[in-house]
């Protein structure tokens, strides 16, 4: 569980085979019961400052992220007033 400001992020790390994993989460914010604003959020998978994988998150603020390789990573969520990043997520 991470959290900035007002938001959480809720992530699980799910080894997928011997090489690779899944991200699966869900962003909150604190406060909102309908989850306007945690709707349709791009979130980026970063290695070496490219992005390797993104996604977007569904209606109740919940993505995935499948087929990632072992390492560490940074997550970045692009909020619709800024953006929050986690540095240094390890995968794996």
């Amino acid at each position: 569980m991470y959290r900035a400001d007002e938001y959480s992020i809720d992530l699980q790390i799910v080894e997928s085979d011997i090489t690779s994993t899944e991200v699966t989460g869900q962003i909150l914010r604190e406060g909102e019961f309908l989850f306007e604003s945690v709707a349709g959020l791009q979130l980026a998978l970063m290695r070496d400052d490219g992005t390797i994988l993104s996604t977007v998150t569904n209606r109740r603020g919940e993505f995935t992220i499948s087929a990632i390789d072992f390492g560490s990573y940074d997550l970045r969520v692009d909020l619709n007033e800024a953006s929050i990043t986690i540095v240094g997520l390890p995968i794996g």
